[in-house]
């Protein structure tokens, strides 16, 4: 791919490339702060959260989309929300959340249980224990599911295609509407757009935790 060739083509492709960051960025953090909040209720040693509840949420990934997504779709158009921006996040998340979760699962249940019996006897309250304890420690965790769950969304077509009906588009929509015969130069510029996303994402999550435990390695190695 040539420079001319980037000149050329991105400024066409920006609308596809912001509804995508859009799309993605608010279901990670959906995802994210669903997952917190789970996490924050859960009470430890608990059968039911430790082994049913990561399947029952990983069910959306073993259950074939175009079935799935044609039923999901219907009770979206029922309720007017089809072809919405909520209809498009909200089957974004059923795939990107059970990869969050997973990821900040065993994270989260390692932190020693006497940082917050210690901060409770202290008078410090559950939200606070949360914003300046919790949160703190796991920033590498949220950054790497943040990552994952990037991906994970810029790569979804299926229900970006049926739950937008045909009126949101995303960089991985047009990736496959160009694969089937377009001009190779456009594709490339699409299709490394594309990869750039995660990849930024990817790079994120990997330096900002060693700029930020560059003094403090026991914090990141509880974390990681």
């Amino acid at each position: 791919m040539s420079t001319q060739n980037w000149i050329r083509f991105a400024p066409d492709l920006i609308p596809f490339l912001g509804n995508s960051i859009f799309i993605a960025g608010s279901t990670t953090l959906s995802a994210i702060l669903l997952a917190i909040a789970w996490f924050q209720t859960e009470k430890r040693d608990d059968a039911v959260n430790g082994k049913l509840l990561p399947f029952a949420i990983c069910i959306p990934l073993f259950i074939p989309q175009i079935g799935f997504l044609f039923g999901l779709n219907t009770v979206f158009l029922k309720t007017g929300l089809g072809g919405s921006w909520f209809a498009v996040i909200w089957s974004h998340l059923l795939y990107v959340f059970p990869y969050v979760f997973i990821v900040l699962a065993n994270p989260w249940r390692s932190i020693d249980p006497r940082i917050a019996k210690s901060a409770s006897a202290l008078g410090v309250g559950p939200f606070k224990q949360l914003l300046f304890l919790k949160i703190p420690i796991l920033i590498p965790s949220i950054l790497a599911a943040s990552a994952i769950g990037i991906s994970v969304s810029i790569a979804q077509f299926l229900p970006t295609l049926f739950l937008g009906g045909g009126r949101i588009s995303t960089l991985t929509t047009e990736v496959i509407a160009l694969s089937s015969g377009a001009d190779r130069r456009i594709l490339g510029v699409v299709t490394t757009l594309q990869a750039l996303v995660p990849w930024i994402a990817y790079a994120v999550a990997f330096f900002i935790p060693r700029y930020i435990y560059k003094n403090r390695s026991g914090l990141g190695s509880i974390s990681s």
